[in-house]
């Protein structure tokens, strides 16, 4: 999914910051660090763009997307970066079953 969307090879998957259920649907969402090689570009989506915590806080998100960017609003305090450029970006992995393939 990485490559298809973004243009970007996958390096390394890291610990699960956060599981959130999908609402609406079977779905668990799990975000994790994620390291890849590449700049991100936009290829099935209108743009590609990084923002601090405190940014996604304002923006329309979908439930779960708040959810980690309530969690990004803490690490921040914290000195921990909530952004990235080119090595670590946030992944997510959606996981249901039945279904082998990771989003």
């Amino acid at each position: 999914e990485l490559a298809e969307e973004l243009g970007v090879r996958l390096l390394r998957i890291g610990d699960v910051r956060l599981t959130v259920p999908d609402v609406g649907s079977p779905f668990i969402i799990e975000f994790v660090d994620a390291e890849i090689e590449g700049d991100p570009t936009a290829r099935e989506h209108e743009a590609v763009a990084w923002h601090t915590a405190q940014e996604l806080s304002g923006m329309p998100l979908a439930p779960s997307d708040t959810e980690l960017a309530r969690l990004l609003l803490g690490s921040e305090g914290r000195g921990q970066r909530a952004e990235g450029r080119g090595q670590r970006a946030e992944g997510r992995r959606q996981k249901a079953e039945g279904r082998g393939k990771g989003r």
